[in-house]
């Protein structure tokens, strides 16, 4: 892809946002999510879904895999 396809692409898409979510989209901010365990984030008090941790980073090469297990479980 060279620069201006890229340009095209990425003012296609600003301008595709810009309209907001369809009419028919709805507002999921309500606790209907009561299956999915929550914590505390750190000491922010803040609760997160226990499921917010990636997994990219684990069996690469900047982690060992009994840092990546401690990782998971302080998770």
């Amino acid at each position: 892809m060279n620069r201006r396809d890229f340009m095209k692409g990425a003012a296609a898409m600003s301008l595709i946002s810009s309209f907001g979510p369809p009419s028919g989209a709805q507002n999921n901010n309500s606790n209907n999510n009561k299956d999915i365990p929550q914590r505390p984030l750190g000491r922010t008090g803040v609760q997160v879904s226990v499921l917010g941790l990636g997994g990219s980073h684990i069996g690469g090469p900047d982690l060992t895999d009994d840092a990546s297990v401690r990782l998971i479980r302080a998770a």
